[in-house]
């Protein structure tokens, strides 16, 4: 929900509450309860006309012939034809520990889809976006610029321009508390990709379920958007010393 759908609600939730309250006093205090019901139905009413009701999106909901023209099988956009790293639909994730290069891979991996530069990273070719490029630097953002400064030149000015766009600082919001945010973000920017840099920074103490379940579902929200999401993510200091992970339960 946006911001003024949120303070509606506060206020339908304030009215309710004084409504409850009205509704208590005036029961005990032998008032006529038609008179009451009266009243307090006509403020219910009111009260749900500020809550915006949240429609299903028509666009998710298809019949079942879609599985017979292939509309279900991803799409590769980080491949070398029989590697694939990232594809359409399915979020990336990269994991290891601090200082290794994650956010150098991701922003090398951006300037692809940006079509920045043809070359194949890590020896596989990355998809060009259609749209543009928005890079979510929480992480450092003042280091995490200096990084990708450093990867382009005055000839890749007009690119930049029109096919990348960077978030520097934390979100407007936790996403545990908006689980839109993410997906916002990219339309505000009409981008069809967003690089997370990085996970940590998105929630506090994401490595509850609670919190991995707030993410999960953020990134769910652009993938139904068609928000290819690249996100970076090293896993707790105190887990394994905070060594290279070796199995999903690591990362996790």
């Amino acid at each position: 929900p946006t911001h003024v759908a949120k303070v509606k609600e506060k206020s339908a939730a304030r009215e309710v509450l004084g409504l409850g309250q009205y509704a208590d006093l005036s029961a005990r205090n032998g008032s006529d309860l038609h008179e009451v019901i009266d009243l307090v139905g006509k403020g219910l009413e009111r009260a749900k006309g500020k809550i915006t009701r949240v429609q299903p999106r028509r666009d998710q909901l298809h019949d079942c012939t879609v599985l017979l023209v292939g509309q279900c099988g991803p799409t590769a956009i980080w491949s070398n034809g029989t590697e694939e790293e990232a594809a359409t639909g399915e979020s990336t994730s990269i994991a290891a520990p601090q200082g290794l290069g994650k956010t150098t891979l991701a922003q090398q991996w951006a300037l692809r889809r940006m079509e920045a530069t043809p070359a194949p990273l890590l020896g596989m070719k990355v998809e060009p976006g259609k749209r543009r490029t928005l890079i979510t630097a929480m992480d450092r953002p003042s280091q995490s610029c200096r990084s990708m400064a450093r990867m382009v030149t005055e000839a890749d000015r007009q690119v930049l321009e029109d096919r990348g766009r960077i978030w520097k600082g934390p979100l407007p919001q936790t996403l545990d508390r908006d689980t839109t945010i993410l997906a916002q973000l990219a339309a505000d920017a009409d981008a069809d990709s967003i690089i997370v840099d990085s996970i940590k920074d998105t929630t506090p103490g994401c490595a509850s379920d609670e919190m991995g379940a707030a993410i999960n579902r953020a990134f769910q929200f652009c993938l139904t958007d068609g928000v290819e999401v690249l996100a970076l993510h090293h896993q707790r200091k105190a887990q394994q010393g905070g060594g290279k992970p070796k199995s999903l339960d690591d990362v996790y």
